[in-house]
């Protein structure tokens, strides 16, 4: 039971459900405007190949680490 003043939970979950409505709508306004002005995502080609190398033009583990991964066993049997 809920001792003191009850209606101010409905005021609190009421703002809370504002709040996020706000941040959601907000959050789509801001992703349409940056995706009509560039691309959010990179291409699959260049998410498969790794973001290190695409955007920094090196790789962020050696090949020892990655070694163990399976896109670098893919790719090291495609170079040879």
């Amino acid at each position: 039971m809920l001792f003191g003043n009850p209606i101010q939970v409905w005021k609190q979950l009421e703002g809370v459900l504002i709040t996020y409505a706000f941040a959601a709508i907000g959050t789509f306004v801001i992703l349409k405007v940056l995706g009509a002005i560039m691309e959010l995502r990179v291409s699959p080609e260049t998410e498969e190949e790794g973001l290190d190398i695409s955007e920094h033009g090196e790789e962020g583990y050696g090949e020892e680490f990655a070694s163990g991964l399976a896109y670098a066993t893919k790719s090291s049997t495609s170079l040879q």
